[in-house]
């Protein structure tokens, strides 16, 4: 570790464009960058492990590839976690996202937080699986559980509910703005549309639910909340639609998610 106590970590999954060459030249000035490339793509969830495996930090804080880190938000970040030791979650959601909770806001448990999303606003807690959101403490991060639930599409959020139901400690939802995700991201994990990602969100949040003891949670309004947006967002402006996420349509599998989202998932009922 660095004498400023902060390390960047860049794991190069196999890229194929001039990512190396970039990460090497900043690296040379840069002496807390550490570099290293995936003699293959080993999957995100395998790049995600790995950056796991090699950080040295007291917190971890993996951010995605098609994610933007705004201006001040590291400093402010970095200041958050120091004034507050007993913090073990800091959580940031993307700027242009409303997450109906008053900002910022400690919670004495991730049990409370979650208790709060399903008062306020169900969908908070879908939102939050996005990696970059989260920032939280090493020792509160269950690797085993997480390895356990790689088949998931949310390993990363699995090892942090069980750590942090285990280590304790609190949370804080920043009111800061952060990361900002690009408009021109990646349609879903390793470029591959997930066949039946509600029902991913639906188990996650069954498992919360369950995992916490929060009743009053329910995991539907959540995917319920997705497809008003959907439809809101096709209403409003569809050529602006087509056009910000061309590159994903042109996908044949994005068809077929694209309508089980608009019209049929968001219908469906857990019990």
């Amino acid at each position: 570790m660095a004498e400023c106590g902060l390390e960047i970590l860049v794991s190069d999954n196999a890229s194929t464009d001039d990512t190396g060459t970039l990460a090497q030249s900043v690296a040379a000035r840069l002496p807390i960058l550490r570099y290293w490339r995936n003699e293959e793509n080993i999957g995100a969830r395998g790049n995600y492990h790995k950056l796991v495996h090699h950080a040295a930090g007291q917190y971890l804080w993996i951010i995605g590839d098609d994610d933007l880190l705004l201006p001040g938000g590291l400093a402010h970040s970095l200041k958050t976690l120091r004034d507050d030791p007993a913090l073990s979650l800091l959580i940031h959601f993307d700027t242009r996202y409303n997450p109906r909770i008053q900002r910022p806001a400690r919670f004495a448990t991730y049990r409370d937080y979650i208790r709060e999303c399903a008062r306020v606003h169900t969908h908070a807690l879908v939102e939050h699986t996005l990696t970059s959101s989260n920032i939280y403490r090493a020792n509160a991060f269950d690797r085993i559980f997480a390895k356990e639930k790689e088949a998931t599409d949310f390993l990363h959020m699995y090892g942090m509910a069980r750590g942090l139901q285990q280590q304790g400690g609190a949370i804080q939802v920043a009111a800061f703005p952060t990361i900002q995700v690009r408009d021109s991201r990646a349609p879903a994990v390793d470029a591959v549309w997930p066949t039946d990602l509600e029902r991913s969100w639906l188990e996650y949040l069954g498992w919360l639910r369950g995992q916490f003891d929060v009743p009053e949670l329910r995991p539907e309004l959540a995917i319920e909340h997705i497809r008003r947006e959907l439809v809101r967002k096709i209403t409003r402006h569809p050529i602006r639609y087509i056009r910000d996420n061309l590159h994903a349509l042109r996908q044949p599998q994005a068809w077929w998610w694209f309508l089980k989202r608009l019209f049929f998932h968001g219908r469906r009922r857990q019990p």
